[in-house]
């Protein structure tokens, strides 16, 4: 009886001992699947690098620092340098790719390699960055196109209307006579409508327009 005894305590030990390192086994499993989970996570947001604006994000939520703009146009600009500028490039482009060797590998690779540091930090990826972008585009052309007619851009003012923003223009001809000019965000490189007067009626009508915040 009393060996019997002894054979059972021998075989419950046994068994608890299986049961808690099994237990401690599946709790290692779970834990490696986890780490193996969350590097995976990490490995998808960095393959989803494809554009000048997943960069952009990417950049900020992980807090990447960039070189100085005016180092980095020191180093754009290297093929421009004479002899007395040779050192300060060399210090700019030091500072630079001391920057630039702790990006990540990827981040690197998909982003920095392919759209340049200025690239990405240009982008136009929020809706507001995108209005501002339509509306700087509509400036240059409103630039370009009072230069070629002879005549001085005074302001700009944005409305917004049922069809989307209206970029409006008021510039000067050498007669005097004052022209609003609108462009729709839809093609900035086209006047939609173009209108001349006194600078008493245009004024009275620029100043009615609502306009819009971007």
């Amino acid at each position: 009886m009393k060996n019997k005894t002894i054979v059972f305590k021998t075989i419950l030990l046994l068994t608890v001992t299986i049961v808690i390192s099994c237990g401690g086994n599946n709790s290692n499993s779970n834990k490696e699947s986890d780490a193996s989970s969350n590097d995976s996570l990490i490995e998808v947001k960095e393959d989803k690098l494809s554009t000048a604006c997943d960069c952009k994000e990417f950049a900020l939520n992980n807090g990447i620092k960039w070189p100085e703009s005016s180092d980095l146009l020191q180093v754009m600009d290297s093929i421009f340098i004479d002899e007395s500028q040779i050192e300060n490039y060399r210090v700019a482009l030091a500072r630079v790719n001391t920057i630039r060797s702790k990006y990540p590998t990827n981040f690197k690779e998909k982003c920095v390699d392919k759209f340049g540091e200025n690239g990405i930090l240009g982008a136009a990826c929020t809706e507001k960055e995108i209005k501002e972008k339509l509306l700087n585009e509509a400036i240059n052309f409103m630039k370009n196109r009072c230069y070629n007619v002879n005549q001085q851009l005074v302001k700009y003012n944005v409305t917004k209307t049922d069809n989307g923003l209206i970029f409006l223009f008021m510039s000067v001809a050498p007669n005097g006579d004052v022209c609003i000019s609108g462009i729709s965000e839809y093609n900035t490189n086209e006047i939609i409508s173009s209108d001349c007067g006194s600078a008493e009626a245009k004024s009275a009508e620029w100043d009615s327009v609502s306009e819009y915040k971007l």
